[in-house]
Order: structure tokens, then sequence, then C-alpha cells
């Protein structure tokens, strides 16, 4: 079979009714240990207890379930749940794309909602090409939960369908209550990496892959030879079977009022460059818009980061240090990209902002984690040409982020509790 002709249903992988063992300490040097803080210590610990206890017995090989937290997406959702869902057909694979409406989804409700006729919402699955969408909320904490952080306490969810049973691509839209400690991208991510962690516990359900993605995401294959839906197919087949996680190339692209990206318009300059230096050595994180492995490695890690660091921005890179840590293979496929939505070149300060945003939780990252282990996922060259970008636009920012070394910036970065509810 040629590669654009779909992906293979019959591989046996990792977990195949076998409960593998990880360890971190195992896979990770002595002088890498000593540079990882307690709290991060912490989290590998949770992330290694989640994998190691995972129900393997029913692993569907023709399956993915695929997360996306929304927020003010109404524009964005329709054009990409289409695209993800020629994508997932194409690969010859059934499953499901669950988006979460991150605290309220702010407009994203306008797109689709639960309480709409049953005319409308056969019109809604043929226009998006669904074979089915299931609805679902998340539901008040209980007086125990309470006397906790609210912060960190997942939040329940309810489903008013079925999904054990595979029956084609389905979309599960699940309205996150709003609540005012409880924004911010991760937060969301926390409730249904933790629903996903229960579901597998309780039926056993396990599709063979996880692909997180955006709002935004789109993924084209850069080479002409391919089919142009053979982004996700191709991201399966260098995979191993789910075995290594895979990230599709970084393309920061402005997108157009239709919700698409505009590969006409001009890139700024700060994105561009961290679009060409990504997948090179030492500039291999795997991107959160796109990164595709198997399902218990990304369920155990990225619920892990979303619930003990909430305040996070890069969930993409510690993902990455993550597995690396687990000596799991992580790479970047240089035939698929994805596009990440920036702003317009003229738009000064979003583009600031947003490199500012990465910037200061990359500094954070290599104060948590270590220089040793961080200098396997980020380069320091690309922080220090951001930086030098980002010191030519403002000369009022704060002297904390171009002197990281001597600040510490965890608790600022990764445990930020006042993150909007769009935060990325």
């Amino acid at each position: 079979m040629s590669e654009n002709e779909g992906v293979s249903q019959n591989n046996n992988g990792l977990g195949n009714k076998e409960k593998p063992v990880f360890h971190w300490r195992d896979k990770t040097t002595l002088s890498e240990i000593n540079g990882i803080k307690k709290a991060f210590v912490e989290v590998l610990d949770l992330a290694e207890q989640r994998l190691n206890f995972f129900n393997r017995e029913k692993i569907e090989e023709d399956r993915i379930a695929v997360v996306i937290s929304a927020y003010d997406a109404k524009d964005l959702l329709p054009e990409t749940i289409k695209h993800l869902v020629n994508q997932i057909k194409f690969a010859n694979l059934q499953g499901e794309i669950f988006i979460i409406f991150n605290n309220g989804g702010g407009n994203t409700c306008e797109f689709i909602r639960d309480k709409i006729s049953k005319e409308e919402l056969e019109r809604k699955k043929k226009e998006l090409g669904l074979d089915d969408i299931i609805f679902g909320n998340t539901k008040p904490l209980q007086k125990k939960e309470e006397e906790n952080d609210l912060r960190v306490v997942p939040r329940e969810l309810q489903l008013a369908g079925n999904i054990e049973e595979k029956s084609g691509v389905r979309l599960v839209v699940i309205n996150q209550l709003e609540e005012p400690e409880n924004a911010g991208k991760i937060r969301a991510l926390r409730d249904i990496y933790n629903f996903l962690i229960l579901l597998n516990k309780k039926t056993g359900y396990y599709p063979r892959y996880l692909l997180a993605a955006d709002a935004e995401t789109r993924l084209i294959c850069n080479d002409k030879e391919l089919d142009q839906n053979f982004g996700l197919g191709h991201m399966i087949s260098v995979s191993s079977n789910g075995e290594k996680m895979v990230g599709a190339k970084l393309n920061f692209v402005p997108y157009d009022n239709n919700g698409n990206p505009n590969f006409s318009e001009k890139i700024p300059p700060m994105q561009m460059t961290t679009n060409l230096m990504h997948g090179g050595n030492g500039f291999e994180w795997l991107p959160g818009g796109a990164t595709l492995g198997d399902f218990s490695y990304m369920v155990a890690i990225l619920s892990t980061i979303s619930e003990r660091l909430p305040g996070t921005r890069i969930e993409d890179v510690l993902t990455t240090v993550i597995a690396k840590a687990f000596g799991i293979e992580t790479l970047i496929d240089e035939k698929v990209i994805h596009t990440n939505r920036c702003p317009n070149i003229k738009d000064k300060e979003a583009v600031f902002e947003q490199m500012l945003r990465w910037l200061k939780g990359a500094e954070g990252l290599r104060r948590l984690v270590g220089k040793s282990l961080a200098q396997k996922v980020i380069d320091n060259n690309l922080i220090e040409i951001i930086k030098k970008s980002l010191k030519k636009r403002s000369s009022t920012l704060p002297p904390v982020f171009f002197f990281a070394d001597t600040f510490d910036l965890i608790t600022l970065v990764l445990f930020n509790t006042n993150t909007s509810p769009s935060e990325k």
C-alpha cells in the first residue's frame, strides 16, 4: 500500500494486552535529575503512576480521539471540524472529536449548542460530515471538593450519549460551566483528560491514537506527492503505531474572517523565525496544536500537566520534556505542517504579546526542569533570538524576562492563577 492510500489497521503496538512499566528515573541522567525542581519531580511521579495503570485490554487500532479546548472560536471550529473529519476518514479511522467549551466557551456556543431541534442537529451533522453529535457538560463541585483549591480540582463530566462503542466519526461537545476561578485552556483540558482516565478505567475505552489539537488546527502535507488529506495519516504512519509521539511542523500564519489560514498574508518576523527553526536539532518540541501519540501516553502526560500546572502557557513543551524523561521517542514530521494562528503583521502589539507569552513560559521551564533536560527540547539560541527581537520592541518590558537565570519564574509562569479564558 502506498503512503497516501490510508493507514493499516492491523498493527500490533504498545501495550497490546501487556502493561508496560515506566520509570522516569531509569531514563534520565544523574545531572538531569539533580537539575529538576521538587515540584516537577512530583509531576513526573504522577505521570509515571498514570502511565503504569492504564487499562490496555481493549485497544482499538482503528480508532482515534481528538481533544480541543475552545474559547471564542465560533468562526474557526466549523472549518476545523470538517478538516479533521476528512483527515480521520482518509486514514481509515473512526473516533471522537472532543471539544470542550473553555469556561463557557465565550462565543463558541454560537457555533453549536445542545438545545437545538432534531432537524437542526441533522443539518449540522451533514454539514460537518459527522456520523453523530453528543453533548455533555461539567457538573458543579461537591462540598467536600470545595474545601480544596478550586483551581486544581477536576470537574466531573456527564454526557447525554454513550461513546463506548465505535460509530463512525462523532463530535462530542462539552460545555464547561463558567466559573471565575476556573478560566484557561489548561483547566478545560484538565477536565476532559480526567474524564478520559475515568472512562478508560470504567469501560476500557482505548482508541489507539490521541491527537491534541487547537480550534484552528489544519494538518497540511507539504509534499506534493502526498494527498492533502493525508496529513494525519502520515503522522500515524511515522508514529510506529503510536509508540513514538509525533508533532506536525509548526506554521504560524494569519487567518481570514472565514476561519481559514491566509497563506498570502505576510507572517511577522519572530513567528517566521520560529516556523523556520521548528523541527531542527534543538527545536523539536511537540506543538500543542498537532501532537499525536498512543492514547495512554497523551492522556497520562497531559492530564498530569493540566492538573498540577494549571497556569502554564507551554503545555506543548512540557509534554515533550516529560516524554523525553520517560524515554518515549518524539519527532517532528517534516512532511506535515500544522497551522497556528498568529496576528496580522500590522498589529505589532498582538505580535509582540504572542511571542512574549511563549518566551516567559520557556524561561520558566528551564528553571523548573533544569537546563540539561530543557536543552533537549528548546535550544537556547531560539530563546536568545526572540529575546533580542522583544527587547527592540519594548523599552518598558520588565528586565526579569531577560535575566531568568537570576530570577525564579516558576510561580509567575507555571503556577499563574490569573489565566484569561482564551490564554494559550
